[in-house]
């Protein structure tokens, strides 16, 4: 159909623990579809969740208190629960997409 919807299928080089890329020097040459994301971007990627910094910059917000460029601490956006940390499933395990639809991010508002 087109359309897309929110999973909580994580690319299988995201350390789920940091959020962080595992691989981040080499995840174009593992990932060929991985997106740099730059702000020029965002017109073409609506998918992403509304806590991006990307998106709110692109908004004209401020980033939030617990993101690290404000704060300097990486756990704090977990501390938080503002993150993906034991949220997500790897695509590797996940098996249908479909199964893994959600309402909403993490960081939302129920």
């Amino acid at each position: 159909t087109g359309d897309i919807y929110p999973t909580n299928v994580a690319c299988r080089l995201l350390d789920r623990g940091t959020g962080q890329c595992s691989d981040y020097r080499n995840r174009f040459a593992q990932v060929p579809d991985c997106i740099r994301l730059t702000l020029a971007k965002l017109d073409n990627l609506d998918w992403l969740p509304p806590t991006c910094a990307y998106v709110r910059r692109a908004k004209g917000e401020a980033l939030p208190d617990w993101h690290y460029l404000v704060c300097g601490d990486r756990e704090e956006i977990h501390r938080r629960g503002m993150s993906t940390r034991g949220w997500t499933v790897s695509e590797i395990d996940a098996g249908d997409l479909e199964n893994h639809i959600v309402e909403r991010w993490p960081g939302e508002d129920a």
